[in-house]
């Protein structure tokens, strides 16, 4: 063979297993690389493999997913039956709103308007003439009692005045008699004396009255009352109140320390809140509070005035303590309530009325309105208050949302196929 017809044969073999390795099936290929495989997904997230791979989502106002999927996630209506409806818009916008914090709390009397009373002198009851729930005012006489030791203290002050009136007469005289040289200096300085004491002990018996409430002007006329007085004691009120504990009848006797009356000031009243530990941080004074009775009645507003900076050690709750006016009287200590703090202010990007989310297959949704009708939108939601809820996702700022009557919008939905609505999310 010559090296010709070599060089041709060996170039023949080249050219066949070339061709042979250009027209190897693509499926065979694709076997042995392991890629390339197209799977299919529907429209619940399964691909027709068997493997699931979870529901997909479409950005707000994409619709290539609801039409593969064959469900119909719009609202088609005429202008006739929006307005028979009675459907209303708004364009989704910012807005702000407070956020606060429930927690409970119960109101209580203002420990600094509450008097317990006390006789100030022992005796036995000649009269009373408030009783139990009366108002009273300021300096009212509410009992009376007669009392021997009210007598002695009397007597033993208006005996205080003629022994001073008589030492300082002796003093004045001994004073002009040393002077002239008629008496000695030590009789000048003996009535001095006993012209102090004589004062020191009038100003005791003075103060002993004074304690027990008398005033300036009493203590003036207290020379010229009749005999019978001497013995009578009157109670009074010490403040404008209510009569809210009552233990006195004619013929009683009392002491000095025993409760007679307990009078309460009942126009502010104190709301005390338990706190729990995890709200302690959030909580100042001077942050605005509504207060609902869980009976229902009106709702009363007031501020944090006192926190109480040890935590109790049976509940592991602080004290929260606000005070409210209750001129009207409906605030009745001794009731439960529900205090609503506003702990701060909040700006939302997008912010709906709370009453507008419907939910829907346990997911929160709104109606969007657009040129195809209302479609129906899954949000996600921050924030919130009782009257208002931001939306992190699911609206966007200047769509025009559903904010009346969009029950009828669902009702036209769930009348598909089976009743059945299935509720497709929007990625944000």
């Amino acid at each position: 063979m010559t090296i010709r017809k070599l060089i041709m044969l060996t170039s023949a073999m080249v050219l066949l297993i070339m061709i042979g390795f250009c027209t190897k099936p693509k499926s065979e290929s694709n076997d042995e690389q392991g890629e390339g495989e197209v799977h299919q997904v529907d429209a619940e997230g399964m691909e027709s493999g068997g493997h699931d791979h979870g529901q997909t989502f479409a950005e707000p106002g994409e619709t290539g997913e609801h039409e593969e999927s064959g469900e119909e996630l719009v609202v088609h209506m005429s202008d006739e039956n929006i307005i028979k409806f009675g459907i209303e818009t708004e364009i989704a916008g910012p807005g702000e709103f407070d956020l606060r914090r429930t927690v409970p709390g119960e109101i209580v009397l203002n420990a600094e308007r509450l008097a317990h009373i006390v006789p100030r002198v022992p005796g036995v009851v000649t009269g009373v003439e408030s009783r139990l729930g009366d108002r009273v005012v300021s300096g009212q006489v509410m009992a009376s009692l007669e009392s021997r030791e009210l007598a002695d203290a009397k007597a033993s002050y208006l005996a205080s005045i003629e022994r001073f009136e008589l030492a300082e007469s002796i003093s004045h005289r001994e004073e002009r008699l040393w002077k002239e040289k008629i008496s000695s200096e030590q009789e000048y300085l003996d009535a001095r004396k006993a012209l102090a004491e004589a004062k020191i002990a009038l100003r005791s018996a003075e103060q002993k009255l004074r304690a027990l409430g008398f005033s300036r002007e009493h203590l003036d006329r207290l020379h010229s009352e009749s005999a019978e007085m001497f013995t009578v004691f009157d109670i009074r009120a010490p403040f404008d109140g209510t009569i809210i504990e009552k233990h006195i009848v004619i013929g009683e006797a009392v002491t000095a320390e025993e409760d007679v009356f307990v009078v309460a000031d009942l126009g502010t009243v104190w709301v005390d809140f338990a706190i729990q530990q995890a709200d302690i941080g959030i909580i100042e004074q001077g942050q605005k509070v509504s207060i609902g009775s869980r009976s229902g009645t009106d709702t009363a507003y007031g501020e944090i005035s006192y926190i109480d900076p040890v935590i109790d050690e049976r509940t592991r709750t602080a004290l929260a303590r606000a005070v409210l006016d209750n001129s009207s009287g409906k605030l009745r200590p001794g009731a439960f309530v529900n205090g609503e703090i506003v702990i701060a202010g909040h700006i939302a990007e997008v912010m709906v009325a709370r009453e507008i989310l419907l939910s829907i297959n346990d997911r929160l949704c709104v109606f969007v309105k657009d040129e195809h009708g209302f479609e129906m939108r899954p949000v996600q939601t921050g924030y919130s208050n009782d009257g208002f809820v931001e939306i992190l996702g699911g609206l966007s700022p200047g769509e025009s949302v559903v904010t009346k009557n969009n029950f009828r919008l669902k009702a036209e939905l769930e009348k598909g196929e089976n009743g059945v609505l299935t509720c497709q999310d929007h990625a944000h």
